[in-house]
């Protein structure tokens, strides 16, 4: 088994009451093993409880353990529209 060092953060910013701004990123590195998940974001809160988001997403991972070679990336965008209650 193998322990990975992880970081994770968040930093977000309301613009006013309708508009705020996302940035999460969280990753792991050791010895040439990498993962990183990268998202920005941009929401619109349309009235209490709906809101549009529209956003990129990268993730990345590139793994070799002798047993496993993997390596994948995603570029994502994407457009979100949510109800909470």
């Amino acid at each position: 088994h193998a322990l990975l060092p992880y970081v994770h953060g968040t930093l977000g910013y309301r613009f006013n009451q309708r508009f705020e701004g996302l940035i999460d990123v969280e990753g792991a590195s050791m010895s040439g093993d990498t993962m990183l998940d990268a998202v920005a974001l941009v929401n619109y809160w349309m009235g209490y409880q709906w809101m549009t988001s529209v956003g990129y997403r990268y993730y990345g991972r590139d793994i070799d353990t002798g047993k496993l070679s993997n390596e994948v990336a995603y570029n994502l965008l994407y457009l979100a529209i949510s109800y909470t209650w």
